[in-house]
This record gives C-alpha cells, sequence and structure tokens, in this order.
C-alpha cells in the first residue's frame, strides 16, 4: 500500500515548493500544467498508457486518454514527484505529491472539524478523499510531535 512517509516529507516539502509556479497563491488549486511547465517537462495523452507514469525517454507525464478524475490528477503530481525526487519509490512520489497538491502551510489553517468536510476539501483540490485524509494524519502526527517536544522542553526547564 502506497503510504505518506515522513522519511521523505522534507525533501519533498522543499521540492514541491520550488515546483510552484512563480504566480501561485497559498489556497490555490494547483494547476500540474504549469508545475510542468516550469520544471520542463511535458503532459501527453498515450493510448498506450493504462496509468499515468513518467517517460524519461520522453520528459513527459504520460496519460490515459478520458477524463481527468481525482486519482488521474494524484497520479500525474506523483509522476512530476518521480521526476523531481529522481525515484521510483512510490511512498516518496506520494509523499511529494501530498506536499504539492495539499501544501502543509494552507491545510494546518483549515479547520478539519469546524465546517470544512473532507469531501469538499478534495473536490476543491481535486484529489481523492484519501489524500485528504492523508494530509489530516500528517497534520495531527506533526502538531502531536510538536506539542510532546514542548512539553520536553517545559519539564527540562522546570527540573
Amino acid at each position: 500500500m502506497i503510504s505518506y512517509n515522513k522519511k521523505y516529507a522534507a525533501k519533498a516539502k522543499k521540492l514541491a515548493t520550488e515546483c510552484l509556479p512563480d504566480d501561485y497563491k497559498l489556497g490555490d488549486v494547483v494547476n500540474l500544467a504549469d508545475v510542468c511547465g516550469k520544471i520542463g517537462i511535458g503532459a501527453k495523452y498515450d493510448d498506450n498508457v493504462t496509468k499515468v507514469s513518467f517517460s524519461s525517454e520522453r520528459n513527459a507525464v504520460l496519460l490515459p486518454r478520458g477524463e481527468i478524475t481525482p486519482h488521474i490528477y494524484l497520479g500525474v503530481a506523483m509522476a512530476i514527484g518521480e521526476k523531481v525526487m529522481n525515484t521510483k519509490n512510490n511512498n516518496a512520489k506520494y509523499t511529494f505529491a501530498i506536499e504539492l497538491l495539499l501544501p502543509y502551510e494552507y491545510m494546518r489553517c483549515v479547520s478539519f472539524y469546524n465546517g470544512f468536510a473532507f469531501e469538499e476539501i478534495a473536490q476543491k483540490y481535486r484529489v481523492p478523499y484519501l489524500a485528504v485524509q492523508t494530509r489530516e494524519a500528517t497534520l495531527f502526527l506533526h502538531e502531536t510531535i510538536k506539542r510532546r517536544r514542548g512539553v520536553q522542553t517545559r519539564l527540562k526547564q522546570i527540573n
């Protein structure tokens, strides 16, 4: 199973930020065509392709013909991740895609519990529901680790 892996998170976040178009505003939906343009790769439909992939020979993201569904959109972001992170590791590519499509800085400001539903976020950002769940889980883990470090620091100060 593909999962967000914190081992790749710092590199993925840095590279995802560098890949964003210059006119990107935090909270906007990421235009993957603009991302491809910025990093100098193409995106091509290919009748022989059944799932999104990156072709180093063609320096392009290859897409199956048809509608761009949330899973295809996520697949394109993962293919871009394969190129910029120089890896075929699915967890690294998925981590990159989450960092690119659902930026941490914006998503931590979104209230998942006070009116914003996962489904609404998934529709707005054109990603599968599971990607939003993944991002919310990473936010929870990050905040828990941050709180734990804060408690440990305060305990050291007291002792």
